[in-house]
């Protein structure tokens, strides 16, 4: 429709996890939306990485407002996910893929919250965020073998 923005993300789903490819201008509503996406989801509970690529992201502006309603969003769907480790947290990864270190600053506040349940990581390529999460992936599923 003349007017209407393309969305600038593709959420892809894989065996354990899911890919969010971001591009372009992206807002802290579209990154909200992928949260709520993702959790809505019937796949969400057996979920054990997002992996967010931010690499084609050519502008972004989240406020620590945005910031904030989006680790809500996140952390009430932790509190329904099945998949848990002792002690009753939520399992889960999340790997964010970034060009350089000036889009790290927005992640790092949105974890520095406190509200998100998750081990996460930020990494410069994809290579790198991948090894991560199965590394990660390995070690929790010796440690539930034993």
């Amino acid at each position: 429709m003349p007017g209407q923005r393309e969305m600038s993300h593709e959420i892809v789903w894989e065996e354990r996890g899911v890919v969010i490819r971001y591009h372009g201008e992206v807002s802290a509503a579209e990154v909200h939306a992928t949260v709520e996406a993702v959790g809505r989801d019937a796949r969400f509970d057996l979920l054990r990485y997002r992996l967010n690529d931010f690499r084609d992201v050519t502008h972004y502006g989240w406020t620590d407002d945005d910031l904030r309603n989006t680790a809500a969003i996140s952390w009430a769907g932790s509190l329904s996910k099945k998949t848990r480790v002792a002690g009753g947290a939520a399992k889960g990864l999340i790997a964010n893929v970034i060009r350089d270190r000036a889009m790290a600053e927005p992640i790092e506040r949105y974890f520095a919250l406190g509200m998100v349940p998750y081990l996460h990581g930020v990494f410069y390529d994809l290579a790198s965020a991948r090894a991560w999460i199965a590394a990660q992936l390995d070690a929790s599923d010796q440690g539930e073998a034993q």
